[in-house]
């Protein structure tokens, strides 16, 4: 299987006890095979994810 690379990316920000980051996954949006096998003559994949995106937000409880 030939090699292939993907990359992540974040971005955060935070004030008093709130945090908010942006992230993606799989930002090149690569769309390779993980596992490739063929047996019985069945050629069967399993696919890397999607690019993916999101927010999280957080909240920290207690104070430092």
């Amino acid at each position: 299987m030939p090699s292939w690379t993907t990359m992540d990316a974040s971005f955060g920000v935070s004030k008093d006890d709130w945090t908010a980051e942006f992230y993606v996954i799989n930002l090149t949006d690569e769309d390779e095979s993980m596992y490739t096998t063929a047996s019985q003559f069945i050629v069967a994949e399993v696919p890397i994810r999607p690019r993916t995106m999101g927010l999280r937000f957080g909240y920290s409880f207690g104070g430092n």
